[in-house]
């Protein structure tokens, strides 16, 4: 009788516990989630590998040649979009899944004094489709997830690019 009840007090403690879990990583939103209303929207086929999603700064995910080649890709053709005057950063968060795809976008700009700065959606899209031209995405995803955020920086300076980081 004793182990019986201690048992089945065991697998309730066990449920509970699974059950709390469950709810507050449903409700409660992580760091670094976003709602799909900022995604931007893109013509390709993204999906993500799991329900985690590390954080960029959890894993090594990185590009074939690192920032330099990323730089040397698309940083000219970043450079020639037509930015609104002002002088601050724009960052551009995506997802690297599993099969080293990138997707699910979003892109927020600031000033230098990190008030927000709406950029059109037209110019968000452009950046994006610049970004997509990179392939040579290398995912490490952790034991925990198979996805993970990785961002990139575009430095303003009174509406031109500066850098790309």
């Amino acid at each position: 009788m004793y182990k019986l009840t201690k048992y089945t007090l065991f697998v309730t403690l066990f449920l509970t516990l699974l059950s709390l879990g469950i709810i507050i990583t449903t409700i409660v939103p992580k760091v670094g989630s976003y709602p799909k209303s900022e995604m931007i929207e893109t013509n390709q086929k993204f999906s993500k590998c799991g329900f985690i999603v590390s954080e960029f700064y959890q894993n090594n995910s990185t590009y074939k040649t690192g920032r330099y080649g990323i730089r040397k890709e698309i940083l000219k053709e970043i450079s020639l979009l037509n930015y609104p005057s002002f002088s601050g950063n724009i960052n551009i968060r995506f997802i690297i899944n599993c099969h080293n795809q990138i997707g699910n976008f979003r892109i927020k700009a600031t000033n230098q004094s990190f008030d927000l700065v709406d950029l059109s959606n037209d110019l968000k899209k452009d950046i994006v489709h610049e970004v997509l031209k990179l392939k040579d995405w290398n995912n490490q995803s952790n034991f925990l997830s198979k996805d993970s955020y990785y961002q990139l920086n575009i430095k303003i300076r009174d509406g031109k690019v500066k850098d790309l980081f």
